[in-house]
């Protein structure tokens, strides 16, 4: 953080700060209401969808209404009563930690690395990023928080566009940040590096990565031909030793493409052989 000055260090803790009470809140909510479950009473789960374009902007349009109100707030002398209401509302709404932390990164590359903004907004954006509605909530749930919390001078550069920057990139470029020490178990977080993010992926890859505190080092796994594209994966662990089919199924849903590297061909042809066999 200290990278970015004050202000990202005051940026990061106010949000500390508040997923440290609502986490407190929910503690004892869950503690003052815990009920014993009826045996064989029935639970209904909402299987989750993808938001439809119009409603992602519906909700982006919804947050701006409110935006113009906290911003008031936090700028006049006198804010009015419905103002002063949206900051209250904004905080009262869960948190989500990976994704406020990773916009205020951007917030703070756009005002303070303007070069490596420049790299962010080169960078792929998804057109559809939000794989459930929960996702496109967070998003803009993120950015009220913000403008409910951050330091005055960053609210300028709290915005609708470089908050959709940021979160649109992250989509197809980020990098999952995981612990070292355990077998990559626990999730910290997810970040862009931009330099990083112009590999594409191979389910036989020939450069594999490593991460060393907040740097990445990229190295060849094997003999590279000359010619060859050098390419990583975008799976991890166990998700490497499946089959053909259910490798592209993740692939496609995750990142928005079927798989035709070298292995997914040739496994692909050997089941359809396969198939072919059985007819």
């Amino acid at each position: 953080m200290r990278e970015h000055g004050q202000e990202g260090v005051e940026a990061y803790a106010v949000v500390e700060e508040l997923a440290r009470k609502q986490a407190k809140s929910v503690n004892k909510e869950a503690a003052d209401k815990e009920e014993p479950v009826a045996s064989g009473s029935a639970t209904t789960v909402d299987v989750p969808r993808e938001p439809s374009l119009e409603e992602v902007e519906q909700a982006w349009i919804k947050a701006e209404t409110q935006a113009e109100l906290i911003v008031a707030a936090r700028t006049l002398p006198r804010p009015s009563k419905p103002q002063r209401k949206a900051i209250a509302l904004a905080l009262e709404t869960k948190l989500d930690s990976m994704t406020i932390n990773h916009a205020i990164s951007g917030i703070l590359a756009s005002k303070n690395h303007p070069s490596t903004w420049t790299s962010v907004e080169e960078l792929y954006a998804s057109p559809q990023p939000y794989n459930t509605l929960d996702q496109l909530h967070a998003h803009t749930a993120s950015y009220l928080h913000l403008l409910a919390l951050l330091p005055l001078s960053l609210l300028p550069h709290c915005t609708r566009e470089i908050l959709k920057t940021t979160l649109d990139r992250d989509a197809h470029n980020s990098f999952g940040i995981r612990s070292l020490d355990d077998d990559a178990s626990e999730m910290f977080g997810y970040g862009t590096w931009p330099s990083a993010s112009y590999w594409n992926h191979s389910c036989r890859p020939n450069i594999t990565k490593s991460r060393n505190g907040r740097e990445w080092t990229f190295s060849t796994s094997r003999e590279v031909k000359e010619g060859e594209e050098l390419c990583i994966t975008y799976l991890g662990g166990e998700e490497r030793e499946v089959g053909v089919e259910k490798r592209r199924e993740m692939l496609e849903k995750a990142w928005k493409f079927v798989c035709g590297c070298e292995k997914c061909t040739e496994e692909a042809g050997q089941v359809d052989d396969a198939k072919r066999r059985l007819e």
